[in-house]
C-alpha cells in the first residue's frame, strides 16, 4: 500500500475536505484511512459526516460535501465502484427463530441499499414481518439484534464481532451484493481529487483488515 500511494504525496496539500459516507463505513472502515491520509498530508483538515447513502448524495449535489462514499443495489450503481460486498442476515450468537411469530428487523432508513434488498427477498417468502427498528446508527442496530429476538442485514465486512451470520438457518433467500462506490463533486479541486486517490487504493486493503 505504501508504494501504491508514494505517488499522491504531496506534503504541500492543505485545507478542508469534507467526506460523508454511511455511518457503518464510517465507524468501522473510515478511520483507517482517514490515519493514513493524516500521516501523508498533515495539514489537510478532514471533516466526516454520517448519513444515509441517498442523503449524502444529495448534499454532494447541493454542495455540501466534496467527497461520498455510498452503497447501492445492484440496479442503482453510480460513482466510481470501489468494491463488492456480499450481504448477509445476522442476529445474536443465541438467536432462534419462531416460524410462528412475524420477524423483528433493524434495518437502515427507507432507500438504503441493505434495506432495500431485504425487503425484496422478504416478498420472495411467507413470512409477516416488522420494522422495530429504523436507524442510520451501526451502533443502535448492534444493540438492537443483541436483544436476542431481532434480526438484520449488513455488509460482510461491517458486522461486529458479537453478532453471527444465519443465512440458510432461518428458511430466508440469500442476499446479493452491493455496490460501494465513490462520489465526488462535479468542481475539480486538486485536494479532492488527492483524497479520492487514498480512498479508492486504500479502501480494499482496510476491509481485509477489518476482516
Amino acid at each position: 500500500m505504501d508504494a501504491a500511494l508514494s505517488q499522491f504525496r504531496h506534503p504541500e496539500a492543505e485545507g478542508r475536505v469534507r467526506i460523508g459516507a454511511p455511518d457503518d463505513y464510517a465507524t468501522l472502515v473510515l478511520p483507517k484511512i482517514l490515519s493514513i491520509i493524516s500521516a501523508q498530508h498533515p495539514r489537510l483538515r478532514i471533516e466526516v459526516v454520517c448519513e444515509n447513502t441517498p442523503d449524502l448524495l444529495r448534499a454532494l449535489d447541493g454542495g455540501d460535501l466534496d467527497i461520498a462514499i455510498g452503497v447501492h443495489t445492484a440496479g442503482s450503481v453510480s460513482g466510481q465502484i470501489i468494491c463488492y460486498e456480499p450481504l448477509h442476515w445476522v442476529a445474536a450468537p443465541g438467536y432462534t427463530d419462531d416460524p410462528e411469530t412475524s420477524l423483528s428487523l433493524a434495518l437502515w432508513p427507507h432507500e438504503c441499499a441493505s434495506r432495500v434488498v431485504a425487503m425484496d427477498a422478504l416478498k420472495q417468502t411467507e413470512r409477516t414481518w416488522r420494522v422495530a427498528y429504523s436507524t442510520r446508527s451501526i451502533g443502535l442496530i448492534e444493540r438492537a439484534l443483541l436483544d436476542g429476538s431481532t434480526l438484520g442485514v449488513m455488509e460482510a465486512s461491517c458486522i461486529p464481532a458479537s453478532l453471527k451470520i444465519v443465512d440458510g438457518q432461518i428458511g430466508l433467500p440469500p442476499l446479493p451484493e452491493v455496490a460501494i462506490s465513490l462520489h465526488c463533486s462535479e468542481k475539480t479541486m486538486p485536494n479532492n481529487e488527492l483524497v479520492s486517490r487514498i480512498i479508492l487504493a486504500s479502501f480494499a486493503a482496510s476491509l481485509r483488515n477489518h476482516a
